[in-house]
This record gives structure tokens, C-alpha cells and sequence, in this order.
């Protein structure tokens, strides 16, 4: 599956790229992304000024809507 991918560090350093699909764990659901947001936080990550610790290369993208299609 694709996800957007901050590989590094810096300004930018972001691209799509194929990514291991996520498979739910004991109490846990996978849900089909139908529609995605972007979070002002996704802009900080961006410009690498967010306030938290990162560790690269990381998936960008927490505000989204789906379908759950396995429990």
C-alpha cells in the first residue's frame, strides 16, 4: 500500500512511497482509508518544526475516515 512518508530529517524529505500493510493486533481494527485530512501538525512535521521527538522514516497522517474491514 502507499503512505506519505517523512524519510529524513529537514525541510521537505517527504514522498509516497509502498509501505508494509497494518494488520490488526488483538483489539484492534483495520480500517479502509476512504477520505484523508491534513493536520496542522502534519505541517510542522513538514517544515521539521514540530514540538515532539521523531524518529525517520515515519508515515504521515492521523485525521482520515473509512470503513473498518477487519476486527
Amino acid at each position: 500500500m502507499k503512505g506519505l512518508v517523512k524519510f529524513a530529517r529537514g525541510h521537505g524529505q517527504v514522498e509516497v512511497r509502498e509501505v508494509d500493510e497494518p494488520f490488526p493486533k488483538e483489539g484492534e481494527v483495520k480500517i479502509q482509508v476512504m477520505a484523508a485530512g491534513i493536520c496542522g501538525s502534519d505541517i510542522h512535521l513538514f517544515h521539521d518544526a514540530i514540538a515532539m521527538p521523531i524518529r525517520t522514516p515515519v508515515v504521515v497522517g492521523h485525521e482520515y475516515c473509512g470503513v473498518v474491514v477487519k476486527v
